[in-house]
């Protein structure tokens, strides 16, 4: 065998070898995963399961949506429980759909940052704002782990009939890159949508339940490297959006994605969804705790305020009241683990008990500073 024969056949024996191992990892991995809750079961007796289970349900549309009626007694540790009202929106509270002549109405929609991830009923903003702004009908429609897919179809088909005056949607970058994700973390299929010449449309719906979602989620065991580097690196996907933040945060803002148009897209139709109901929408943009400490704004901050400016929405930004307020030490901190379990986080997205309280009383004061609480009187 001549030498240029023999280094070509080394090379390909290389790619072959690293392609095997690499194989060989995903499925190791994988076979952890699928085995973790049953090491779990004979270790501490309990397989760990998300409390948000307890309070959500299949929906063939929507994937998954708040239980009405659901309680959970220690859904984020002792006494700090969750519970869902009549019509599915988080609190004891239920609320008609016709209007009180002379009472405000707010609706909340969002993700599980302004549903109050890892706190009390009465201690998210939205109960917060209910006891500030007296005689106003604050209701929270907001789900966990919403996408702003799910989050525009909820309130297309639900949220509209309560015709509030006021609708705050709780925004985090995350629910973007959402929409590009297949399975949610507790196991519900999500809703997919393409964005065709500027058309939103609707792909995959009615959504599977639950059960066979992680019958799906099994499989993945049976999938080649190939499926899996497919699923996990196409345009746009969530590992891509990662190295993108990353890049942006070292060399400024990169190239947008295609689900940063669809995300856009889907922005544009809710706004108009919201204004074709008689309310007015205010985007509430509730920053990752690194955003506080980050010297330039962040991409997707830049990126809604250029939207809002451009379409007239109202923007209340957190991150400059939020940075005004974190400390580096966590002693303190405004975010809670993901746990839900009141733990400080480095990296945090939910709010503890300190960061609902200062969230409220910002969206207090930008609200009455813009004669937006109706009967509120002046600024504060």
């Amino acid at each position: 065998m001549s030498p240029p024969v023999r280094r070509a056949a080394l090379i390909v024996a290389g790619v072959l070898a690293g392609f095997l191992f690499l194989e060989t990892a995903l499925r190791v991995r994988l076979l952890c995963l699928a085995l973790a809750p049953k090491l779990s079961q004979k270790i501490v007796g309990t397989v760990p399961e998300e409390p948000e289970r307890v309070w959500t349900q299949w929906d063939p549309e929507l994937g998954w949506k708040n239980k009405p009626d659901a309680f959970c007694p220690r859904a984020y540790g002792p006494d700090i429980s969750v519970r869902i009202n009549g019509e599915g929106m988080r609190g004891e509270r239920d609320f008609p759909l016709a209007r009180t002549p002379g009472r405000p109405r707010v609706l909340f929609i969002g993700d599980s940052v302004p549903f109050g991830h890892g706190v009390a009923d009465d201690r998210n903003v939205s109960s917060l704002l209910a006891r500030d702004w007296k005689g106003a009908e604050v209701m929270n429609m907001s789900v966990i782990a919403y996408g702003i897919d799910q989050v525009t179809l909820l309130y297309e088909r639900e949220g509209r009939r309560y015709k509030p005056d006021l609708v705050i949607y709780g925004l985090i970058a995350g629910q973007f890159g959402r929409i590009d994700q297949f399975v949610n973390d507790f196991g519900y299929a999500r809703p997919k949508f393409i964005l065709d010449g500027g058309r939103l449309i609707l792909t995959n719906v009615p959504l599977p339940r639950r059960a066979a979602v992680g019958e799906a989620r099994c499989d993945l065991n049976r999938l080649s490297l190939r499926q899996l580097a497919a699923l996990m690196f196409r345009p746009g996907s969530e590992t891509v959006r990662s190295a993108r933040g990353l890049i942006a945060r070292l060399r400024g803002p990169v190239e947008r994605g295609r689900d940063d148009d669809l995300g856009m897209a889907l922005l544009e139709r809710l706004r108009r969804d919201v204004a074709g109901s008689g309310g007015r929408l205010v985007i509430m943009l509730c920053p990752n705790r690194d955003w506080l400490f980050s010297p330039k704004p962040d991409p997707f901050e830049t990126e809604i305020a250029s939207y809002c400016r451009a379409r007239g929405v109202h923007l209340l930004d957190l991150t400059p009241v939020f940075r005004g307020h974190e400390t580096a030490d966590l002693r303190g901190s405004l975010f809670v683990d993901n746990d839900g379990r009141g733990h400080p986080h480095p990296n945090g997205i939910h709010w503890s008990e300190r960061g609902n309280r200062l969230a409220e009383r910002a969206l207090w004061h930008y609200l009455r500073a813009r004669r937006l609480a109706a009967g509120a009187g002046g600024t504060s």
